[in-house]
């Protein structure tokens, strides 16, 4: 790393257990923000003290242009008021900054929503975000969408099918970095995901030329997330 990244400081905006720490601490110096207690006393007592801090969701605790980029992985699907946190995160990101998001695509939740109902009420979505309204947002308040793709569609299926066939298993039990996670199902929906070079699954060379293809292409069709970045204009 060197050393203008070891400068840039970034936000992880409802960081949960922690688990992008790793990740996210490779481009700057890292700090985490989230709503839950429990969530926040895993994190520190995972990954030190100091990197984790409670907020109440709506007003953050730091000054105004205080990062250089915000990170929010599958948050504003959980948010009671978009617009109060889409300026708030504005508030605190320094001119010129990014913010980088993943919601969940609208395809996948619907049809997991009809497989099984209380899905929602289990992950505690609020909402479907639509990204071309969340893009007019953004625009509205002075952000240019730099990039977009799909991505995560083999873990879309997966759940899919999981989910037909055991639909009382728990949502929480398929989550990185949850206590109750699948290590199994994580290593085969990751095996057709770019996150596996993050993982030691990237010494299995002689699998992901093949696999990594295939996620490729099931995203575009059923994706279970859409990445998109946001530059800040001065």
């Amino acid at each position: 790393m060197n050393k203008k990244m070891k400068s840039k400081k970034i936000l992880d905006y409802g960081c949960g257990l922690g688990g992008n720490i790793k990740y996210i601490s490779r481009f700057g110096e890292y700090l985490g923000v989230d709503i839950l207690d429990s969530n926040i006393d895993y994190a520190t007592q995972r990954y030190g003290v100091g990197k984790f801090i409670k907020f109440d969701g709506r007003t953050l605790p730091f000054d105004s242009f205080s990062f250089d980029e915000v990170h929010c992985y599958d948050v504003l699907e959980h948010v009671n008021d978009l617009d109060i946190t889409l300026n708030d995160i504005d508030r605190v990101l320094k001119n010129d900054g990014k913010i980088v998001i993943t919601v969940p695509a609208r395809i996948s939740e619907e049809m997991l929503l009809k497989i099984k109902p209380d899905y929602f009420s289990e992950v505690a979505h609020v909402r479907i975000v639509d990204e071309a309204e969340l893009s007019f947002k953004l625009e509205a308040i002075g952000y240019k969408l730099v990039s977009q793709s799909k991505i995560r569609g083999v873990e879309a299926l997966f759940l899919c099918i999981l989910f037909m066939f055991n639909k009382k298993k728990r949502w929480v039990a398929f989550q990185t970095g949850s206590p109750l996670f699948s290590k199994l199902f994580i290593a085969m929906v990751w095996i057709f995901d770019q996150r596996l070079f993050r993982t030691s699954l990237k010494y299995l060379f002689f699998i992901y030329p093949f696999t990594l293809p295939i996620g490729w292409l099931v995203s575009q069709f059923f994706p279970k997330s859409i990445f998109l970045v946001y530059q800040k204009k001065i």
